[in-house]
């Protein structure tokens, strides 16, 4: 997951520092998805992690401005 949070940090120019510490008490679990089932039914990527993370972040702060306002 720190390689996640790096790659993110390299986009926004910040270097990340990923500190483990206990989840939050009603947390949902860590999870590691893994889509060796997907692959076995013909899914492959078509873009990589490296690539498509840059994408994501930027295309988060291309439309920040439309997320909807938070219930109070």
């Amino acid at each position: 997951m720190s390689a996640v949070a790096e790659e993110v940090g390299r986009f926004f120019g910040r270097r990340i520092a990923v500190q483990p510490g206990r989840a939050p008490q009603r947390a949902t679990p860590r999870r590691c998805p893994d889509i060796a089932k997907m692959e076995k039914l013909g899914y492959r990527p078509k873009i990589s992690l490296a690539e498509g993370l840059p994408r994501l972040a930027k295309w988060y702060v291309e439309n920040a401005s439309a997320a909807p306002k938070p219930c109070l």
